[in-house]
């Protein structure tokens, strides 16, 4: 599986699902794939799908390379942006802290990570409570990333 995000402009929603083995590599080319999106706007809400995530290859040092190869892009956040992350497991749910206190104080991006769909999508501005029609969306319009 790759990584993938779709955009919704009804919505206010750019929503992307992880696949089961992530890297910090494969992470900053979704980010990337995103912004340079012609189709960006970083007023957009961002909901992370991370809960099939059983995998991470990722280290403290790692992220902090990665955030500073990565300055340019978030400086195309220029006000605070809100990206949701809804993770299913301890562990992804440690490394989504470990990248929220490396990428905070540096960036406009504000982290919210939950284990609950329904806050998550709260959190994203949706009212959805479950999944489903979001995903449905999402198949239709996913522009997938090779996972390196």
């Amino acid at each position: 599986m790759t990584f993938e995000f779709s955009l919704h402009e009804d919505r206010n929603l750019a929503f992307f699902r992880m696949p089961a083995q992530i890297s910090v590599s494969g992470c900053a080319n979704l980010l990337r794939r995103y912004v340079e999106d012609p189709r960006f706007d970083p007023r957009r809400n961002m909901l992370t799908d991370a809960t099939g995530v059983t995998e991470i290859d990722a280290s403290f040092l790692s992220i902090i390379v990665a955030v500073e190869r990565l300055a340019p892009l978030l400086r195309r956040f220029p006000e605070k942006a809100d990206s949701v992350l809804l993770v299913a497991s301890g562990h992804s749910f440690g490394m989504a802290r470990m990248m929220q206190q490396v990428v905070e104080p540096v960036s406009t991006l504000r982290f919210h990570i939950t284990h609950d769909v329904a806050e998550a999508l709260h959190l994203a501005g949706q009212p959805d409570t479950d999944l489903d029609a979001l995903n449905a969306a999402h198949a239709a319009s996913a522009c997938p990333t090779p996972n390196p």
